[in-house]
């Protein structure tokens, strides 16, 4: 059973929780899985902990590490540029790997731009965005950016499992 944990920020733990449900076969996705059979490779993975985690002080206390200066002011959140989240993605990815011992970590953030995405495995680090440019301070495409980083880290999570771990 391959084991996972996320940190995530703008994806507020829904990519732990969607991969959760799938998993551990919840009624609701029956139409989902149906429609989309190839996500029942899913079921051989356990959600360790899909952890919502906005703030900076909280990530560098519950991960153990030590995050940039926030680019711009945002009430309690962090909030990053692009060259930055995709710094704290994988530190956030990482250091949590390190801490649940699990087999695939993610890390997300955002704050102007695309967005970060980090996944680190028992073998590889991937590192990618979303396919939306979105501004967390004025709330411009925020909800489509966090879709899309779902629907895309989930399907990577997919392709991980194919090639690394021979689902």
């Amino acid at each position: 059973m391959i084991t996972i944990a996320t940190s995530e920020c703008f994806t507020l733990g829904r990519i732990g929780v969607n991969i959760h449900k799938i998993a551990s076969k919840y009624p609701e996705m029956e139409c989902f899985l149906q429609e989309n059979p190839e996500y029942k490779i899913l079921h051989n993975s356990k959600v360790l902990t899909a952890m919502f985690m906005p703030s900076k002080e909280c990530a560098q206390t519950f991960l153990n590490i030590s995050l940039p200066q926030s680019d711009y002011k945002y009430n309690y959140s962090k909030a990053y540029t692009q060259s930055n989240d995709e710094l704290v993605a994988e530190l956030m990815a990482k250091s949590l790997k390190n801490i649940t011992k699990c087999n695939i970590a993610i890390g997300t953030t955002a704050g102007i731009g695309k967005g970060a995405i980090c996944i680190v495995t028992d073998y590889k680090i991937y590192k990618f965005t979303s396919d939306i440019e979105a501004n967390l301070l004025d709330k411009q495409n925020v909800s489509e950016r966090q879709k899309n980083a779902i629907e895309k880290t989930i399907k990577k999570i997919l392709k991980i499992l194919k090639e690394e771990y021979d689902y």
